[in-house]
This record gives C-alpha cells, structure tokens and sequence, in this order.
C-alpha cells in the first residue's frame, strides 16, 4: 500500500467515524438509541444520499485501490465485530429470563399456525 493509499484509507475512515459519532450523539439527545444514528450515518455516506446530492465527491473520497478496498473492509469487519462484544456485554440475562415465558408463548403462537399451513 503506498502513502497516498494509506492516506486515503485514513481519511474514509476519519469521515465515516466523525458522521457515526455526530449522527449518534445527536440522536442521543432526541432520546434515541445511538445505534440508529450511527446507522443513518452509513446510509448519509453511501451512494443512497451522498452519492446522489455529491457523486463526484462521494467518488472522489471513496475511490480507492484493490488494497484501500480490502483495507477499509478489514476495519469495518472488524468494527463490527467489536460492536457486537460490546452489545453482547450489555445483554441483562435477567431481563432474558423474565422475558423467556413471553417469548415462548410468542414463538409457539407463530410456529403452529405455520406449521399447520405447511402442513395443509
């Protein structure tokens, strides 16, 4: 990877971080789940809205070479694969036992009609 290669790889990184914290922080202050402005910040940047309000920018900063490409990907996965340690941290198995009646009940109420009318 040369340098203008890794200087491109920090600075999507950079852009995609800086929306993920901005988006979630402010959705924390309306009083929702940071998760869901972290969310719209991925679909802010893809080609969805910013590719088609700014295509050559979007190009532009997300261009990259095979080795960009497979790099970024890299630290997405891995990303993602933090994230979800750290919700599975944030699970209360309490709360999963209180619930566990509810959710029996539920699922029996789907899965038998569905089993019925497979059946049929």
């Amino acid at each position: 990877m040369s340098s203008e290669d890794f200087a491109l790889l920090a600075l999507q990184l950079a852009v995609m971080l800086s929306a993920a914290l901005l988006l979630g922080q402010l959705m924390r202050r309306i009083g929702q789940p940071a998760v869901l402005g972290e969310m719209i910040g991925g679909i802010v940047l893809g080609p969805t809205l910013f590719g088609a309000l700014a295509p050559d920018l979007q190009q532009q900063l997300f261009r990259a070479s095979a080795s960009v490409t497979t790099a970024r990907e890299a630290f997405i996965k891995l990303g993602m694969l933090f994230f979800m340690f750290l919700a599975g941290l944030e699970i209360d198995l309490r709360n999963l036992q209180r619930l566990a009646r509810s959710t029996v009940i539920g699922s029996v109420g789907t899965l038998l009609p569905l089993g019925l009318g497979a059946t049929l």
